[in-house]
């Protein structure tokens, strides 16, 4: 069984006299107006890790996308106003430690970031190194953000304002676009997601690697083990709202934008292969010519 979170009223480590920020490529590099709490290696509290079972050792040089999650996944999921209470990450990490998942087997999973009731977000491992269990096919090219709600399913707003603050800066900081997957829930994950390799690790499940996406999608759009609350259209609406890009995955907007915009820079003197996917290379290029963010450039 998963091992239980503190009871109410139990001392919970220290966390405001530690420094803060995302541990990436073994440094702690700080999100701009927002405090994130690192690693129990880092100085964060000694729950804050992800357990050996629960991630191996990244096969790609560094993330592409970004996977949302919600802790319950339920629909439907109204939007709280204001900060809820803390605590529940703890509970959720302390959890990810590859409990006794019945008839023997051992259940591993772990997201590299979690986002607490009250706002409060919490860096796991190392997001750049270390794949953890979150997405099956697509743990190699995707860092898992996980979205404390509550029994009911229900999000704070407190945890919408941080999850938006922290994927705008993923652009800066580990070159992963502002732009997320805006269709309407089809019921299922995205037909491009469901089309790749089959593997015993897996349940025999056809799955993409995805390694022709990046930006942000939902975790309800890479499996058919989760339904639409996971993570649910408030986040995708929040996201808009903060700045991020709206595109359909599904009709491949996001290839032809980005192939646009390679083609624009490329003119401009630009030497990016024209293959669609924005990674370092395509923003490096754009913030050459003097664009701050990849949906700034013209071409879509």
């Amino acid at each position: 069984m998963a091992e239980s979170g503190p009871s109410r009223g139990a001392r919970r480590d220290p966390v405001s006299q530690i420094s803060s920020g995302i541990l990436a490529g073994g440094r702690l590099v700080a999100v701009p107006g927002l405090a994130v709490v690192p690693p129990s290696s880092q100085g964060g509290p000694s729950w804050c890790l992800l357990d050996p079972g629960d991630y191996r050792a990244r096969s790609q040089a560094r993330p592409q996308l970004v996977i949302d999650h919600t802790t319950g996944g339920k629909w439907p999921q109204r939007v709280l106003p204001g900060s809820g209470p803390g605590g529940h990450a703890e509970q959720i990490a302390r959890m990810w430690s590859g409990g006794d998942g019945g008839a023997g087997k051992s259940f591993h999973s772990g997201a590299q970031i979690l986002i607490d009731l009250n706002g409060e977000v919490y860096c796991l491992c190392d997001v750049v190194t270390c794949a953890a269990y979150h997405a099956e096919m697509a743990n190699d090219v995707s860092i898992g953000v996980e979205h404390c709600t509550t029994p009911d399913g229900n999000i704070y707003q407190a945890t919408l304002d941080a999850s938006t603050a922290l994927h705008a800066a993923l652009e800066s900081i580990l070159d992963i676009p502002y732009q997320v997957h805006a269709a309407p829930y089809r019921g299922g994950p995205l037909v491009r997601c469901e089309v790749g390799e089959k593997t015993p690790d897996y349940d025999g499940r056809s799955q993409s690697r995805l390694r022709d996406m990046a930006g942000i999608i939902q975790h309800r759009d890479q499996t058919s083990e989760r339904g639409r609350g996971d993570a649910g259209d408030a986040l995708v609406a929040a996201h808009i709202s903060a700045g991020a890009e709206p595109l359909d995955y599904g009709k491949y907007e996001d290839i032809s934008a980005a192939s646009a915009r390679q083609r624009y820079l490329n003119e401009r003197g630009g030497a990016l292969a024209v293959d669609g996917i924005c990674g370092p290379m395509s923003l490096a290029e754009a913030r050459r010519q003097g664009f701050r963010r990849w949906r700034d450039v013209p071409g879509r």
